[in-house]
């Protein structure tokens, strides 16, 4: 067969229009960027505000449970797809991550929903699953409150290494109960019904950006079982079952029961970075019949001390002790309050001298030979460390008007 010079220069054509399709060698689908991609990541540094999606899209919804929460979404969905015109403007707090073959956000309804969503590159909707949902159902004298979400204070949790979402299915019921002349709604404090504590959901994204059927985990949490009521978790330990309070008994001192927390337990108990794991604790009562009331409040002591090779000198005869601030309780669960950067430097007014003088006689002489030349008080910060967090839940009887408290403190580990 004889090749002319016209079939040549159509084969060039042809070769030339393939290759401008495709990337170079060495250029990945990641760098080959679209307007989209552009728009996310202008949105992610701050050149952009607010960034809308194209409201004349859909997106299929993934649902995979049955319970009320998803039979209420797939009713109001009854296509399986989701109008783009629902969700809230994007900022750059829904940017999750960017791959080579997807974009992963965060979308909010204008009803306050919270979805996990997946978009190609080019802005394509590929898939969106619910990760936040309440829902209210009145059921004869006895209200039942459904939830979907990470923790009382968390709407959602991703959980990067494993490319998973993670929430829990909450189910509490209320009711009203009657106080002198005054009636209120309170939550039946049982410590079987379903919440943080007791149940864990994954989901995860597939490389192709779908995301593939829930699994579950049922833990059973560790408890401190006190005279009148009973706190669940995990308390920075594995889920064992354990009553800590008599299988870890030399843990409690006249203080409250203390709780030792690694470094990783610190560090989601301190941080506020929403990438940072919640501590959730449920509250039930000992005796299921009584009717009452739960605060819970939380404090926290701040020490000074001086770090060294292969060691670290605590200073416990100065300390800053905050004052103690209400701590939101869910029906009859809640999560330990978070601390800003300011707040885990807060100590007393101290001179340089005096600072000086403590740490000449707790430490050796190393640690102050790494201080006795500061001049400014703002160097005195670096050695203030926040030591323990403190909880104080008070139970109100409502029959008998008696308070029981409890105390529990968590032992913060800040060096290694």
């Amino acid at each position: 067969m004889s090749i002319t010079y016209d079939s040549m220069k159509i084969s060039l054509l042809i070769f030339t229009l393939i290759s401008l399709s495709l990337p170079s060698i060495g250029q990945t689908a990641e760098s080959v960027e679209t307007n989209f991609t552009k728009n996310i990541k202008a949105l992610q540094i701050g050149d952009l505000q607010l960034l809308e999606l194209n409201t004349a899209d859909s997106i299929l919804s993934k649902s995979f449970l049955t319970d009320k929460i998803d039979d209420r979404d797939r009713s109001n969905n009854k296509s399986g797809y989701i109008s783009i015109r629902k969700f809230k403007p994007l900022t750059a707090s829904s940017i999750l991550d960017i791959t080579n073959n997807y974009v992963l956000l965060i979308l909010e309804e204008n009803s306050g929903k919270i979805r996990a969503a997946t978009f190609s590159l080019s802005g394509v909707p590929i898939q969106c699953t619910l990760l936040y949902d309440n829902a209210y159902f009145s059921v004869y004298e006895f209200r039942e409150h459904e939830s979907r979400r990470y923790s009382p204070n968390k709407e959602y949790y991703f959980d990067f290494p494993k490319r998973s979402f993670v929430f829990s299915q909450v189910m509490k019921t209320t009711e009203i109960v009657k106080k002198g002349n005054d009636y209120f709604e309170v939550a039946q404090m049982y410590n079987d019904a379903p919440d943080e504590t007791n149940n864990k959901w994954f989901v995860k994204v597939a490389d192709n950006g779908e995301f593939s059927s829930y699994t579950v985990e049922q833990p059973t949490p560790n408890k401190l079982q006190f005279e009148h009521f009973t706190l669940t978790s995990s308390f920075c330990s594995e889920n064992r079952g354990l009553n800590l309070i008599t299988d870890d008994a030399q843990n409690n001192d006249q203080n409250g029961f203390r709780i030792y927390a690694d470094i990783d337990a610190s560090i989601n108990l301190l941080d506020t970075f929403r990438f940072c794991q919640d501590e959730v604790i449920q509250f039930s009562l000992n005796e299921s019949e009584k009717r009452g009331s739960i605060e819970v409040f939380q404090q926290h002591k701040n020490i000074l001390g001086s770090e060294g090779p292969g060691d670290f000198c605590e200073v416990h005869n100065a300390s800053f002790l905050s004052d103690w601030e209400r701590v939101p309780v869910q029906f009859n669960v809640f999560t330990p309050l978070k601390y800003a950067s300011h707040e885990r430097t807060e100590f007393e007014e101290l001179s340089m001298e005096k600072f000086q003088a403590i740490i000449k006689s707790e430490c050796d002489d190393y640690h102050f030979s790494l201080v006795q030349n500061y001049e400014q008080l703002e160097q005195i910060k670096q050695h203030v460390i926040l030591k323990e967090i403190i909880l104080k839940i008070i139970f109100t009887d409502f029959t008998t008007g008696e308070k029981h408290e409890e105390r529990i403190i968590y032992d913060i580990q800040f060096g290694c």
